[in-house]
């Protein structure tokens, strides 16, 4: 393939993620965490915002700085969430270029770059108005600059990296599983040699000086944060944290389709494969790659498990990518062993070619498939159940919201500037909190439910008096609902 014809591929391919990525952007209000950043960026003070920031879990400064500043243009949930969309996008170029310079080969780089853009778990989060999509591009471009710098060790490629390292830190710091790239291929291309002294002790001196000026941001942001959460509350286990945070294939927690299902198993049958065809030929550079991200699963658990946090898959979401590299390298390989029994060259590069469309269409179908349902279901509704409260809203009545700790999703609505009445102040609650609550009180009361809709949840606040007062009942599966129970004051 030619420079020129691959050039247009990846131009077709970007233009596909961010149209992917673009799609029903700003249709749904923001959910909790989305609303927790846009309401620590929108605060009136650089300095309110950071007081909010630094109680957000693993939080750094830059994501809110780029909110706070995209906020400034328009606080529509659109605008808010298109600097994820470009990051993401970006994200699609990094690994084209990364596995180009890994494999030495365009074909891989194609794959690997349309293996992301269609990836539905990467679309679902460049959607987010949270740090992941920016997490996952900074993490390929450190590794990128990297193995730059070890292929040519220049000062110049060797401050590039360290830079790309500490801005991607200070947007997550989970960018940091970069550096442990560089110390796989080290281990692996052997630290004694001679040819390799100059590149590790450059390596060593910008990893380190990235680690030392982001450890004033750790201190300030995430020192001290300590949490008791139970670790598998949302995860249920090790295995599927890790086993999900690894699957690019499906949205979240869904169930796959017939065709994901497959593609899923496809994976890891070419990852397989690809990881295989790495340790047989010895390349230190590519293998790193790959160990590396294993390495940093363990790294990053420890991490989450020190802090007393949820592990959750998404923590891995920057890692996904090497595994989408993988699958790359195996689908070229697979089609490579399966022509390589043809005499002519111009036959087996056809047979080579058709083979890779085919499996291209088959990820296709099984990409639009799942998308199809993410695209067509409602995420949060917490906007219209604010806007109803505020449409609702009576003088002095208290607000309640179980589960409480969705407060956000619905005090950012209620103290945007446009908001009328203004000061309504939601205030967490539990159901049996709720019930001292009533008992005491002889007023109107409002509670924002996040709830299912069933009669059998609904019934113990009917047995207080409240009477649902809005819901979309289009949506199935949990939404917000809003209730009232009218006082009975004279």
């Amino acid at each position: 393939m030619s420079d020129r014809l691959a050039r247009a591929a990846l131009v077709a391919l970007l233009l596909l993620s961010f149209a992917l990525r673009l799609r029903g952007l700003g249709r749904d209000g923001l959910h909790l965490d989305e609303a927790g950043q846009a309401w620590a960026a929108t605060q009136p003070t650089l300095a309110g915002m950071l007081a909010i920031e630094r109680t957000h879990a693993m939080a750094m400064p830059l994501d809110y700085l780029i909110t706070r500043a995209t906020a400034g243009l328009s606080d529509a949930e659109f605008v808010l969430r298109l600097p994820a969309a470009l990051w993401a996008t970006l994200n699609v170029a990094l690994l084209y270029a990364l596995t180009r310079l890994l494999m030495g080969r365009r074909t891989e780089a194609l794959l690997a770059a349309f293996l992301l853009a269609v990836s539905p778990l990467h679309i679902v989060y460049a959607q987010v108005l949270r740090f992941y999509a920016s997490l996952s591009a900074f993490y390929a471009l450190a590794c990128l600059l990297l193995y730059r710098a070890i292929r040519r060790p220049t000062n110049r490629r060797w401050v590039a990296y360290g830079a790309a390292t500490l801005v991607g830190a200070y947007f997550h710091p989970f960018v940091l599983t970069a550096p442990v790239n560089g110390a796989v291929y080290f281990l692996l291309a052997g630290i004694t040699r001679p040819a390799n002294r100059v590149a590790l002790r450059r390596f060593v001196a910008a990893s380190a000086l990235a680690g030392l000026l982001f450890v004033p941001g750790f201190l300030f942001f995430g020192a001290h944060q300590q949490y008791d959460f139970a670790t598998f509350e949302f995860s249920e286990s090790l295995s599927r944290v890790i086993l999900s945070g690894l699957d690019w294939t499906t949205t979240l927690y869904d169930t796959a389709g017939s065709l994901a299902t497959a593609w899923l198993w496809g994976n890891v049958v070419f990852a397989a494969l690809g990881l295989l065809l790495l340790l047989a030929r010895r390349r230190a550079l590519p293998l790193s790659l790959a160990l590396g991200a294993v390495a940093s699963v363990g790294l990053i658990v420890a991490a989450v498990l020190s802090r007393g946090y949820w592990l959750l898959p998404r923590q891995l979401l920057h890692l996904t990518q090497v595994g989408i590299f993988l699958v790359a390298v195996g689908m070229v390989g697979a089609a490579r062993g399966l022509t390589g029994w043809m005499g002519d060259a111009g036959r087996r590069r056809a047979a080579r070619v058709a083979l890779l469309v085919g499996l291209a269409l088959f990820v296709a179908a099984a990409a639009r498939q799942e998308l199809g349902r993410f695209y067509a279901t409602t995420w949060s509704t917490g906007r219209e159940a604010a806007e109803a409260l505020l449409a609702q809203h009576r003088p002095g009545a208290p607000v309640y919201i179980i589960p409480g700790y969705e407060l956000q999703s619905l005090q950012y609505y209620l103290d945007r500037p446009d908001a009328t009445p203004a000061g309504i102040r939601v205030q967490p609650a539990t159901a049996e909190a709720l019930a001292g609550i009533v008992a005491a009180n002889d007023g109107p009361i409002f509670l924002a439910l996040l709830s299912g809709g069933a009669p059998e949840e609904l019934a113990p606040y009917g047995e207080m008096g409240f009477a649902v007062v809005f819901d979309n009942t289009a949506l199935s599966g949990r939404r917000y609902m809003l209730l009232l129970r009218e006082g009975s004051a004279p």
